[in-house]
């Protein structure tokens, strides 16, 4: 599990991590920046 500070990335995009300093039980891994991001499937948009 990684921590995502702005909340900015969502299942499916590509990203870059780094290792950090434990920032709770689980997390000990941070986003670095957002590669490329999922492309977003229309038929769930319309459901």
């Amino acid at each position: 599990m990684i921590h995502d500070e702005r909340n900015e990335c969502r299942e499916g995009d590509r990203v870059l991590i780094a290792e950090s300093r434990p920032r709770s039980l689980r997390k000990r891994w941070c986003l670095r920046e957002v590669i490329e991001r999922a492309v977003a499937d229309t038929a769930e948009k319309k459901s």
